[in-house]
């Protein structure tokens, strides 16, 4: 990267859009991925009257229009420039879940997200015929899951995506979609760089037999690798983007990615031995394998990086929930006594008082399961604070247990996948929300972990600034190869930020551990019961 220019040429710069569970995020970046302005809109999931975690399709829209919006008038505000054009475009989003489509592009039934646990049964049988972890939230799952439902809309089918794939199709008219967000729909040959042909195969015998009317392969979107052209914004759909109607030219798309692709361009984690883990609403780490794993496991999932390289990806339903919460009602009660703090100061502040807790933190152990946990076998949220009798609690107590807490699913993950198979970690990358409120959550994680994680400077940045990444790629540097553009091009002088490992933090999160580890089956079997 370089320095800022308060001057700007929309031509030379890319955008990059990422639909989080919580919020939509747009990007724009010079031709040098420097970060000139954001724009941010929240939004949250709904229980639908069928039981299904969804976001309706008209607030899909609205609120990827009004974070555009935002990201128009934060450009203006900088740099006195009306943001009418770019040079390149992508869009990333929550993994996996299904949009079902029929011939005519009409959503059979609301988005159903990865955050939806019904999916036990079509998970387990795939895994089985596969001989391949087929998690519950790939799409592949939830379709199946319908088909096993015996779904009255199922044999009207004729394209299924991710989200994602779903915005770049509206907003191009081409159904494609990026190898990495592909790789949570449908098992990936990493040899070929498309779909395993066996496992559609086995698949398609398994639609004869319950006499379903298409073949897999004519329903999922087409694969792009990196720097492919995933094709060019349609004039007549500028509007879904942009209701202003101030957005024009000829501007292409990058393909489609998950959150998990753009993490690890985020954290330039792409070649082997390297790993990154992002952490939100939900956590997921990222290791890019030398080699195929010795066994497929439940709770560890392949998937490929967005050239298409095997990833080992361990994967957590839930890690800031909980602690959003809490400082949100802390915010609250501020409110009402007529004061006014940023998520900044707020998220600052309480993180650093928390080094003053005592190393048991009064026995206060917090399991923020929002939703369901594959790490647990837990199949709904329930979110569960335990204070164990006459033991202290403060301010300082409580954040230290909510924020170790974040991060013991993805610790229970990490632990035995190490058990199983003999990995060769040379880094480990971190970023999210939680690493922007100074060093307290990486010191943290790096004793979770027992292994000296890093962050950069962008570590806040996140997916939607790795998406704008791979757009500024698929525009102006796709005859390099990605790994020399990210190290020469992106972060050649992006500096990385260790912490020294703390011997307090070390005792504290082993201590935390043993509590946690205690009450965990106890609390499975409460949640699971109700």
């Amino acid at each position: 990267m370089v320095s800022l220019n308060k001057n700007i040429d929309l031509n030379r710069t890319a955008i990059g859009i990422e639909l989080g569970s919580t919020r939509i995020k747009s990007v724009l970046v010079d031709k040098f991925g420097n970060a000139l302005a954001t724009g941010l809109a929240d939004w949250q999931n709904r229980l639908s009257d069928d039981g299904y975690w969804t976001y309706d399709e008209d607030v899909i829209w609205s609120t990827l229009q009004e974070s555009f919006k935002n990201l128009k008038a934060s450009v203006h505000e900088a740099y006195n420039v009306k943001l009418n054009t770019t040079s390149a475009m992508g869009i990333s989003g929550m993994m996996h879940g299904l949009l079902a489509f029929d011939k005519d592009g009409k959503l059979l039934t609301p988005f159903r997200t990865w955050r939806n646990n019904n999916t036990k049964e079509a998970s387990q049988e795939l895994s089985d015929l596969f001989k391949f972890n087929i998690p519950e939230r790939w799409s592949i799952a939830h379709l199946y899951q319908l088909i096993l439902d015996d779904e009255d809309f199922v044999n009207d089918i004729a394209y299924i995506t991710t989200l994602s794939g779903y915005i770049t199709w509206k907003l191009t008219g081409k159904k494609n979609i990026g190898i990495g967000d592909a790789s949570g729909m449908f098992p990936i040959d990493s040899k070929i760089k498309n779909y395993d042909k066996d496992k559609i195969e086995a698949f398609d015998k398994i639609l004869k037999v319950k006499h379903i009317g298409f073949k897999l392969v004519d329903i999922l979107p087409e694969i792009r690798l990196a720097g492919d052209e995933a094709g060019y914004l349609d004039p007549n759909h500028y509007s879904l983007l942009d209701k202003d109607g101030d957005l024009k030219g000829n501007i292409i798309f990058a393909p489609s990615e998950g959150d998990a692709g753009t993490g690890m361009i985020a954290t330039n984690c792409i070649s082997e031995r390297t790993a990154n883990i992002s952490v939100g609403t939900s956590a997921f780490s990222m290791i890019v394998l030398e080699k195929g794993l010795k066994n497929y496991y439940k709770n560890v999932d392949v998937v490929t990086t967005p050239s298409g390289n095997d990833v080992a990806m361990i994967h957590v339903n839930n890690c800031g929930s909980e602690i959003n919460d809490w400082i949100n009602l802390f915010k609250e009660n501020l409110r009402l006594f007529g004061v006014n703090v940023s998520d900044d100061e707020i998220f600052t502040k309480l993180f650093e008082n928390s080094m003053e807790s005592d190393k048991d933190f009064g026995n206060l152990v917090s399991y923020g399961f929002h939703s369901g946990e594959n790490i647990f076998d837990i199949n709904k949220g329930m979110p569960t604070l335990i204070r164990e009798q006459d033991n202290k609690f403060n301010m300082a107590i409580l954040i230290k247990s909510l924020l170790i807490s974040s991060f013991m699913p993805l610790k229970y993950g990490h632990d035995f996948l190490n058990a199983h198979e003999d990995l060769k970690i040379d880094k480990i990358l971190a970023q999210g929300g939680l690493f922007k409120s100074g060093t307290i959550a990486q010191e943290i994680i790096s004793e979770v972990l027992d292994f000296p994680v890093k962050t950069f400077k962008t570590a806040g940045e996140g997916g939607a600034w790795g998406m704008a990444i791979l757009a500024l790629y698929t525009r102006g540097y796709k005859k390099m190869e990605l790994q020399d553009f990210l190290d020469e091009i992106i972060f050649d002088n992006v500096e990385e930020v260790q912490v020294e490992r703390n011997d307090k933090v070390k005792e504290e999160v082993a201590n935390y551990f043993n509590l946690y580890d205690k009450y965990i089956e106890d609390i499975k079997e409460i949640i699971n019961k109700n």
